[in-house]
């Protein structure tokens, strides 16, 4: 390790880079950084990356919501998405009506 970064001094961009020393094939680092920063420089992505590939495995189930505000008095709108409820090639579980307040 030592001749590592005696090697790595010698070299002409040693200036610029950060040595990173292997280990079992991963590099460390250690960089001080404000919490709310290193959420979204690092932990919600890597977050986002392992749901997605865990919902991408064949065997998941995964389960989501689809939100509509829609205006009730478009003609034929209540009847098309009634339909689209009911066709037994669609998963739909349950569906709500809400009113909005005005």
């Amino acid at each position: 390790m030592a001749g590592e970064l005696a090697a790595w001094r010698d070299t002409a961009e040693s200036r610029w880079m950060i040595p990173c020393l292997a280990m079992s094939g991963l590099g460390r680092i250690g960089v001080a950084i404000d919490s709310d920063l290193l959420d979204n420089l690092f932990r919600d992505p890597i977050r986002d990356e392992l749901a997605e590939q865990a919902w991408e495995a064949p065997e998941s189930q995964v389960i989501g919501t689809v939100t509509l505000l829609y205006n009730h008095h478009v003609r034929q709108f209540n009847q098309q998405l009634t339909s689209v409820q009911r066709d037994p090639n669609h998963a739909i579980l349950s569906s709500l009506h809400v009113h909005r307040p005005r």
